[in-house]
């Protein structure tokens, strides 16, 4: 990939920005009062439906969220988010929900914050980082960066990263009591499919690791592709569970894929009264033009593909799918 000097430029323009603000966002978020909005996290497997759902909430559903724009400057995105505010910035509702890989168009697209989160949960090896390897000040200060945002929206805020915010729910919930999670859920061949697409999209090759890393995802590497995504599946989804049970049920709602797409507006009704129920401040949810949300196509792969993922469904333990599946990739 061929990076420009404007590219550069840029980036090192928003680095210089992020470090001499820093300071000065520091001070300020420490002055602020304490509020007492919920965060909303959208959790799931990759390719489940979850940017949809953060992109309907961010633009119809009137949470506040950190847009494209506000992601530039991940270290002191609060700041910015006031003074977008302060100058009467509004965000675009979208005209149509499209994304490429979790990444949204636009300045007012909803973003991932990948930056923002890296920074405060450093992980090292998988994305699930150990409660006891975060320490009390790092607690305390992402809880003020945090609450700063909160109280820049006046109303509860919505994030979407699987990483960060999927396999440590429970330490999240820790450091903002008032936490709620909405867990997106698709059928898992249509997930399974997604992801080897993506694989192929992202880096030429079926073999590459896309996306979230459980723990213990580095014993996977030998395997073949669909094994690992299988695994990979299988162990986002256990770790959320491991991760979720420990907090109260009525902070937690399951969706759907197929209601999402089908039934837009009784889905934000429906969230907006939930979080509602915990402080959210929400007003009634822009109404979503049913044509601009289109059942997505489904996805067929190659015949050799399609026959190992129907023996993977079946859990035939003779390996024959894997195996297909490296014969395959061996003669592309």
């Amino acid at each position: 990939m061929i990076i420009s000097n404007k590219n550069l430029l840029q980036d090192d323009i928003l680095h210089q920005m992020n470090s001499a603000l820093a300071p000065t966002n520091d001070e300020w978020v420490k002055s602020l009062p304490l509020n007492h909005f919920p965060l909303v996290f959208i959790v799931g497997a990759p390719r489940s439906g979850t940017t949809l759902l953060h992109q309907l909430l961010a633009s119809y559903g009137r949470f506040g969220y950190v847009n494209n724009l506000i992601a530039r400057l991940w270290r002191v995105p609060a700041l910015f988010m006031a003074l977008e505010r302060d100058i009467g910035a509004t965000s675009e509702r979208l005209a149509e929900f499209h994304s490429t890989f979790g990444k949204t168009s636009g300045s007012s697209g909803p973003h991932e914050f990948g930056f923002f989160w890296r920074r405060w949960l450093r992980y090292e090896g998988s994305h699930k980082v150990e409660k006891d390897a975060v320490p009390e000040e790092i607690r305390e200060a992402l809880f003020r960066e945090l609450n700063a945002v909160l109280h820049v929206a006046n109303r509860a805020v919505v994030f979407k990263n699987l990483a960060a915010c999927g396999m440590n729910a429970e330490l999240l919930a820790q450091i903002h009591t008032n936490s709620l999670f909405l867990v997106v859920e698709r059928e898992k061949m249509d997930v399974v499919r997604s992801i080897l697409s993506a694989r192929k999209k992202n880096f030429d090759s079926y073999r590459e690791w896309f996306s979230v890393k459980p723990p213990h995802w580095q014993s996977t590497v030998d395997r073949e592709p669909l094994e690992q995504i299988d695994w990979q599946i299988d162990a986002i989804e256990s770790q959320l569970k491991q991760q979720l049970n420990v907090l109260d049920e009525s902070r937690i709602r399951k969706l759907r894929f197929q209601s999402i797409v089908e039934r837009p507006n009784q889905v934000l009704s429906e969230v907006r009264d939930w979080v509602n129920q915990f402080g959210g401040a929400l007003e009634h949810p822009f109404p979503v033009n049913q044509e601009t949300l289109q059942q997505p196509p489904k996805r067929f792969l190659p015949y050799e593909f399609e026959a190992a993922l129907s023996r993977l469904t079946d859990r035939r333990p003779d390996g024959l799918p894997f195996q297909l599946l490296g014969e395959v990739e061996k003669n592309q």
